[in-house]
């Protein structure tokens, strides 16, 4: 299920990105003449949101399921002893 989620964000992100503008603004009072501008339009914007949205989805199953190891290892360690 880990897997599925880590390809559906990858998908979203590709998909947010087609609707991503790049930019440079120039500003002489910064030390590198300027800085990065990126801008999002409307769809790229829900998809990114979706994303990040997945994304902590999938952080919290990977908790789970390192949790659910513990407990096994502990339980097998317990049992060997």
């Amino acid at each position: 299920m880990v897997q599925e989620l880590d390809t559906l964000i990858a998908l979203l992100e590709r998909e947010a990105e087609k609707g991503t503008e790049h930019g440079w603004q120039h500003d002489e009072n910064d030390n590198n003449g300027g800085y990065e501008t990126v801008s999002h339009d409307d769809r790229a914007k829900v998809l990114l949101n979706s994303s990040g949205i997945l994304r902590q989805l999938h952080d919290a199953i990977a908790v789970v399921l390192d949790a659910v190891d513990a407990v096994q290892i502990t339980m097998n360690m317990l049992e060997d002893a």
